[in-house]
């Protein structure tokens, strides 16, 4: 459940196979996932930075090289 507002977190199947997690954030609306950065102030960039807070993807064998 999504603390937020008490509803199901989001979840999106994307086209090349992975998926996006997100909850609305603290302004309660869905935003579609989107991570763009809301431009607050803190001392280290986390997932609550954006309009959605997305949850971050694991990186793949390929990625981590």
């Amino acid at each position: 459940m999504d603390w937020m507002h008490g509803k199901p977190l989001r979840y999106r199947l994307n086209p090349d196979g992975t998926f996006t997690l997100w909850s609305v954030n603290e302004d309660f609306k869905d935003d579609g996932g989107d991570a763009t950065d809301t431009g607050a102030v803190s001392r280290q960039r986390d997932i609550w930075d954006g309009r959605d807070a997305v949850w971050p993807r694991a990186l793949t064998p390929a990625a981590s090289r």
